[in-house]
Formats: structure tokens, C-alpha cells, sequence
């Protein structure tokens, strides 16, 4: 039933991939307790954004930031431009860990190269090849 609703909708493959929820179960205690909460939050969409706080009821659900989008948990993530540093930061990091695991496996990494095709050209992020 959960899955059906608006808070549960997100999660509802979740079930299929178990490393998506592993973190949940395995808690080493080295992560603080808000952070914890903040990651539940967001991994079920639960961000107390406008959008979710005014449900049911009459008010302003613009972004809090100026944009004016409604804020909406993938608007604050994904969107809305003064968050934009922050994840771009984030992806890079993400894209620095995966080349820094290849390489120390010994793999070939090519950051950001131009692959052409017949009708278009592709910039992947990180190309990791296993020699």
C-alpha cells in the first residue's frame, strides 16, 4: 500500500536491488544520527520542501530560493539553479572516486573524452577501461 502513495511511490523498486537499502541495516555508528535521518529523508522524498508541508492546504509552494518553481524535492535536487554548485561539486566527487578506484585496480580512466558516432557526438563523464 505504502508504495501507492506519494511518499512511498520513489521506493517502490527499491525491494528488487538490495544494496539500494543496505545502509539502512548496516549502521557502523560512524555516521551521526542527523545525517542518518537526513539520508532517510531524502531516499524516501520526505525533504520537507513547500510543496510537501503545505499539502492539503492553501499556500505559497514556490521555492523558497526565488526561482519560482514549485519546490518539490526533485526541484531542490535536481533543478533549482542556487543549488546547482553544490551538485555539480558533488558529481565531480563522485566521478573522482569511481577514477580513483579504477586506477588503483589498475584500469585505463578517460575523463570527459569526445566520442563521435554516425549522427552525434557524446562527452560521458568517465571512461574506464580493464586492460
Amino acid at each position: 500500500l505504502w508504495h501507492g502513495t506519494t511518499d512511498g511511490r520513489p521506493l517502490k523498486n527499491s525491494r528488487e536491488v538490495k544494496a539500494s537499502t543496505s545502509w539502512l541495516c548496516e549502521d557502523d555508528g560512524k555516521v551521526p544520527t542527523w545525517r542518518t535521518l537526513a539520508a532517510v529523508r531524502t531516499h524516501c522524498g520526505a525533504i520537507p520542501t513547500r510543496t510537501r508541508i503545505m499539502r492539503g492546504r492553501e499556500g505559497d509552494k514556490r521555492c523558497r530560493r526565488g526561482c519560482n518553481e514549485r519546490e518539490t524535492p526533485n526541484h531542490v535536487v535536481q533543478v533549482c539553479p542556487v543549488t546547482r554548485r553544490a551538485r555539480c561539486r558533488r558529481h565531480n566527487s563522485v566521478c573522482m572516486l569511481f577514477e580513483t578506484y579504477a586506477r588503483k585496480k589498475g584500469w585505463t580512466t578517460l575523463k570527459e573524452p569526445r566520442v563521435t558516432l554516425e549522427d552525434r557526438s557524446l562527452v560521458p563523464d568517465l571512461v574506464v577501461v580493464k586492460d
